[in-house]
């Protein structure tokens, strides 16, 4: 006699392939007879087997995706109305998707079969197996989006097996993409799509290039691992940095960003981005930081594919795809350190002492919904134009290596300037390379390349201030300085350690030999750095302080 369980997985199978998609068991589950490792097998064979598929498997969790009808409940962010989420699968839910899907029974008494609930330690025991059968799921997307890798335009709702990618439109539908475009026709879609920004005081034509950057990423982010963050600043409050920031999801999401005030603390962002993550927001805004910001969060979720974090009360950590635009607005907001180099920003100037008495041609917001399907398909135009393309432009290389194919490339082909050049400002405003740079030279000027103790460069510093010669000590204070402006051996020598052979304006640090009970370290010059003939000029310094 043949194992029942085998037949009832192949009939959960073939039922759920139906065109129908309605599986109708002809045999029940009965609950405390059938094995319940088969039975698992056999649900999730069902759950996997449905066009389009209910449930999917992130990481160790099963999950379903759903339209949001309101803000998310998490505490760490505001989601945005009407996204589609991600959620995560509880036991009472997961017993409500068998009862659609299966039917189940239990034996009286008498023997007789009766209907009963899906059993709660099946619905456990589908949970705690990680829905390894189950589709992967990278991410949902409620817009047609373009593949950069092949070039193909995603036009259709459903699953997409090739990239784990669900595809939810609703009742969106937009005009038919050309197959072959021609140069001029992606330029002219392309003009279509900066209507979107053509109200906005821009400081230069690179900052329109960001922010035409910020839109296309938006449309093929859940394609890349890794995307700058986008910083849009301003010199003046209601300059039109969170409207900007708004109608690129409008228009490419068809709803508002997620928005979260920018954390006090790293931890609480990091907090904020993971439950976006998540929830699987496509867009997160961070909204009105000013001055200065750093971040290790901004930095993992920008360069790594995925995130991983500690479930609060629970002993496990659970892993997301970081595949989220995100977007930062501030006034005279300044990325340093690591993040610097990830963020790029977006200068608006209104150039007036009011900006928020000025008045805009059209209800942008409202505009974009209107024009929408025209604006998808004017992007999604200019994207397979450039796909097709056999003058590709050369790019100087960056650490976003898919991003820069996916949106540089494109809209420097366009005779935009290339976004990356609105990193150079940043780069050389950048308070910790100034710091270091500052160090590096004054360090130089003082005592050539010869190797020096950190006590005697401190004692060095403090002999020279009392000279009214303050150079030297103020850039030790900047790096290695306590609350109270004393200099510290220990703070400078983490400083260097950390800091060393990093080059700026053609110097380094470079560690030496221990000598006498500690390090020596010394400032030497590089030959593929500077900027002016700084070495030389610092040279001279040196020469003549240290006579």
């Amino acid at each position: 006699m043949s194992d029942p369980i085998p037949e009832k997985i192949r009939a959960l199978v073939e039922s759920a392939q139906a065109p129908d998609n309605t599986p109708d068991m002809a045999r029940n589950f009965v609950a405390g007879e059938d094995n319940l490792a088969e039975l698992v097998d056999a649900c999730l064979a069902g759950f996997a087997a449905l066009k389009p598929p209910a449930l999917f498997r992130r990481s160790t969790e099963i999950v379903t995706v759903e339209r949001a009808a309101a803000a998310s409940p998490r505490s760490h962010y505001r989601g945005a109305s009407g996204s589609l989420v991600v959620r995560v699968i509880d036991v009472p839910r997961m017993q409500t998707e068998l009862a659609r899907l299966f039917s189940f029974s239990r034996r009286r008494k008498d023997g007789a079969l009766a209907p009963c609930n899906p059993p709660p330690g099946l619905a456990a025991s589908l949970l705690s197996s990680g829905g390894e059968s189950l589709p992967v799921l990278t991410g949902v997307i409620p817009h047609p989006t373009f593949n950069p890798a092949d070039g193909r335009v995603m036009g259709r709702s459903g699953y997409d097996a090739r990239t784990g990618l669900l595809l939810d439109f609703g009742r969106l539908k937009v005009p038919a993409i050309p197959d072959q475009p021609t140069r001029q026709q992606g330029l002219d879609a392309l003009e279509q799509v900066a209507e979107v920004v053509s109200e906005f005081p821009f400081v230069g034509e690179v900052d329109k290039a960001v922010s035409l950057g910020y839109g296309l990423t938006l449309l093929q982010r859940r394609m890349m691992d890794a995307s700058p963050i986008f910083l849009l600043s301003a010199t003046t409050p209601a300059t039109g940095k969170t409207l900007l920031a708004t109608a690129w999801p409008r228009l490419v999401l068809g709803h508002d960003p997620a928005i979260q005030a920018f954390p006090p603390d790293d931890g609480e962002l990091r907090k904020t981005l993971f439950a976006a993550l998540a929830d699987g927001q496509s867009a997160l805004l961070l909204d009105n930081v000013n001055g200065r910001f750093k971040s290790d969060g901004l930095c993992i979720v920008s360069t790594s594919a995925t995130m991983r974090e500690r479930v609060l009360g629970f002993s496990r950590t659970l892993e997301v795809p970081t595949t989220a635009t995100i977007a930062i607005t501030g006034n005279n907001a300044q990325p340093v350190g690591d993040v610097a180099q990830r963020v790029l920003p977006c200068h608006l100037d209104a150039r007036v002492e009011h900006p928020e008495n000025r008045a805009f041609r059209r209800d942008l917001l409202a505009w974009v919904e209107r024009e929408r399907r025209r604006l998808l398909a004017a992007m999604l135009t200019f994207l397979r134009a450039y796909a097709v393309a056999s003058d590709k432009p050369a790019l100087k290389p960056w650490r976003f290596v898919e991003w820069s194919q996916a949106v540089r490339g494109p809209l420097v082909w366009a005779g935009y300037p290339d976004p990356l050049d609105a990193l150079d400002a940043t780069r050389e405003d950048d308070p910790a390379r100034v710091a270091l740079m500052s160090l590096l030279s004054a360090w130089r000027a003082h005592f050539g390349n010869r190797p020096q103790a950190l006590r005697d460069v401190i004692g060095r510093a403090i002999d020279r201030a009392s000279m009214a010669d303050f150079e030297l000590r103020d850039a030790i204070a900047e790096v290695a300085g306590d609350r109270s402006g004393e200099l510290s051996a220990l703070r400078l020598g983490k400083y260097l350690q950390a800091h060393a052979g990093r080059i700026v304006a053609g110097l380094a640090f470079k560690r030496g030999a221990m000598s006498a009970g500690s390090v020596r370290w010394h400032v030497e010059l590089r030959s593929d750095g500077g900027s002016g003939g700084i070495g030389g000029s610092v040279s001279n310094q040196a020469q003549e302080k240290s006579e």
